[in-house]
């Protein structure tokens, strides 16, 4: 048997926005694949050539899509061409796809789903289709599949144990893991590249985020796959550790960025890594080097965490900060006010660590004050040095509360209140613009997060003349003027 797995993708543009970076998931279930004796590759229409993509689905007995909600689309011509150059069966997993079955299986080019984690329930599929043909492996546990042209869900699996998490990644080869293409891609686009910041890996350390903020669907996604709830699992230290090291031995690493939605879940755990990160630092000087980005939320950290953080080498901290106005917060379901953002922002500079806060500009219940606010109060965290994210509107993403307080679909929940609405229809009719001349005007190829953030700003400030325009572009002139 033969798998091919594909990453979430928005294909090979010439303009490259964010972070782009191995699929951490895909190579982790192919790593486990492998150990099972089944032969896998992993290709990524962002750093691949078509036609070897389209050579190794020739050769697929399953193809493997991983999907997220914001690249379905081009995900679905991925696997159409792989049945049109190919005979295999197509599989589709992850968060998206998990949550939106249905949907995604009423297309002709997905035979199954893979409900919640990839590594146990892939393999058996395989095995199954090896040892029974296709009949045997759409009757795989863990999988929804069309029966009698019903979409229909299959037993379910069981969710990986702590112990299996951390086989999972001890089975990864980082070694084969084509950091260096991804690199490449990202420093094309910049004059000067920021060596320290691209060279990155991804590490995630938990399985699932214990919060019901309510426009994300990742809390739900085990529950939901699993028929359950799904308790918290964390990686091992001795796994999360020796996943480092082994890109340490074989890639030019400088940045290991952690990806769990929530680092300190639980805190006694995170604080535990973090003691065990300065312990290598200690003996290494390949550690030494490093440094790192977590993810938490702003009620989570103290003045004695963010200091631990800074002795670990934590250089970036990332929170969802999402509003500055408290009834958009409430709406949010966050559980904390302002304050605690102001505190979280507050204490990390002084203690030496950058920050990089997200946020929506319009919910479904904002108003015009509340945009503002959370306007005004974004330029004032930049001209402290934080960076900003910009998710403008609320994504009515399957499995969220959003989803299903706001029915109707489309790729945005507008807001309802008519002066926010006017804003914000004047906003999506000044982006495109406004992106195109920020990049023009400094001759930027690569647009990462923060200035694709501050470039939001900048339209929902022409939008509604909150009267940032003069700091906005002092800033943009001080980032990226010559």
């Amino acid at each position: 048997m033969r798998v091919v797995l594909v990453g979430p993708s928005q294909g090979r543009s010439d303009r490259i926005a964010g972070f782009i970076s191995p699929p951490l998931g895909v190579h982790r279930i192919a790593g486990w694949l492998r150990s099972e004796s089944i032969r896998c590759d992993v290709v990524d229409p962002v750093i691949d050539a078509a036609s070897e993509i389209e050579r190794l689905f020739s050769l697929a007995d399953v193809v493997g899509v991983s999907t997220t909600y914001w690249t379905f689309g081009f995900d679905l011509e991925v696997a159409r061409t792989a049945k049109e150059v190919g005979r295999c069966l197509v599989v589709f997993g992850g968060v998206h796809a998990s949550l939106a079955y249905e949907d995604v299986l009423s297309n002709d080019c997905v035979d199954a789903v893979c409900m919640g984690e990839g590594e146990v329930a892939l393999a058996s599929f395989v095995n199954g289709l090896a040892g029974g043909g296709v009949d045997r492996a759409l009757s795989t546990k863990g999988m929804a599949v069309v029966r009698d042209g019903v979409a229909v869900r299959n037993s379910p699996s069981s969710p990986l144990t702590g112990e299996q998490l951390a086989l999972a990644y001890e089975r990864i080869d980082v070694k084969s893991m084509p950091y260096e293409a991804y690199w490449d891609r990202m420093e094309e686009g910049y004059k000067d590249p920021p060596i320290e910041e691209i060279r990155s890996i991804r590490v995630v350390s938990g399985n699932k985020c214990p919060y019901s903020c309510s426009f994300c669907s990742s809390p739900m996604f085990l529950d939901f796959s699993y028929e359950c709830k799904v308790r918290v699992e964390r990686v091992s230290e001795d796994s999360v550790l020796g996943f480092i090291d082994r890109a340490l031995a074989s890639h030019d690493v400088r940045q290991v960025v952690f990806s769990d939605d929530n680092f300190f879940i639980p805190r006694r755990s995170g604080v535990s890594l973090l003691r065990a990160i300065i312990s290598k630092r200690l003996a290494d000087s390949l550690w030494r080097r490093l440094r790192f980005t977590v993810i938490t939320r702003v009620d989570q950290v103290s003045k004695s965490i963010l200091d631990l953080m800074a002795s670990a080498g934590v250089r970036v901290v990332c929170y969802g900060v999402e509003s500055y106005s408290n009834s958009v917060l409430a709406e949010f379901q966050k559980g904390f006010t302002s304050d605690k953002a102001d505190f979280a922002i507050d204490a990390s500079l002084s203690a030496g660590i950058g920050v990089f806060a997200n946020v929506i500009l319009f919910s479904p219940m904002t108003t015009v004050e509340d945009i503002k606010s959370t306007a005004v109060r974004c330029v004032d965290w930049i001209e402290m040095g934080v960076d900003i994210a910009v998710e403008p509107f609320v994504i009515p993403i399957p499995g969220t509360k959003m989803f299903a307080d706001y029915p109707g679909g489309g790729e945005r929940i507008m807001p309802r209140d008519a002066g926010a609405l006017l804003v914000a229809d004047r906003f999506l009719g000044l982006l495109s613009g406004t992106r195109d001349s920020v990049c023009g005007r400094f001759a930027i190829e690569h647009v990462p997060t923060r200035l694709n953030g501050l470039i939001a700003l900048l339209a929902v400030d022409s939008a509604a003349g909150f009267g940032l325009s003069r700091r906005l572009d002092a800033i943009l002139e001080k980032k990226y003027g010559a």
